[in-house]
């Protein structure tokens, strides 16, 4: 693809004087030799036209796919960046309930420990009678239990653990595809 270039000027014949023309061998050879050099030049210099233009065009055609390029990479590093925001609000989101939920879950089993150990609770036993025994022997119940508080709460914060443990783990690999 060439781009248009310029029409050559015509040739106007000059009237070449007598004293001017080649009579010798050797000023006809140098006369040619004169006339291919100009022919030549102008040639070259036409050719060196026709290049800048063509180069111009070009670099036009490049600049133009660059920014078209450059506004589709904008515009794709838009969507890029609005979908990380989004996952990353979500992921704070879930963050912020996970610690709630292990905070109130620590506040819970603290306040439950505590209230087991409380003296009022200790001395404070639940006494009934039982009339077939006896009209005065009571009864005193103690809540007793295999699987104490200590345990139910090192299971459970165990159990939390392993559940952030595991939810870690599926994300890491959920975002690593």
């Amino acid at each position: 693809m060439t781009a248009p270039s310029k029409p050559l000027p015509p040739v106007v014949a000059v009237p070449i004087p007598k004293i001017v023309k080649p009579v010798t061998p050797a000023e006809q050879y140098w006369a040619a030799r004169a006339l291919t050099a100009e022919a030549i030049l102008s040639v070259k210099t036409q050719h060196h036209e026709e290049i800048k233009m063509l180069a111009v065009v070009e670099e036009t055609k490049r600049t133009v796919s660059l920014s078209s390029v450059a506004a589709f990479h904008q515009q794709e590093v838009a969507q890029v960046n609005q979908m990380h925001e989004s996952r990353q609000r979500r992921l704070e989101a879930i963050a912020i309930a996970l610690l709630t939920a292990l905070v109130g879950l620590v506040a819970f089993l603290l306040y439950t420990l505590q209230a087991n150990h409380s003296p009022a609770r200790q001395s404070r036993s639940v006494h009934f009678t039982i009339p077939i025994l006896s009209p005065f022997a009571s009864v005193v119940e103690h809540e007793s239990s295999v699987i104490g508080t200590k345990i139910l709460t090192v299971i459970i914060l165990t159990a939390t653990v392993v559940a952030y443990g595991c939810f870690r783990f599926w994300m890491a690999h959920r975002l690593g595809r």
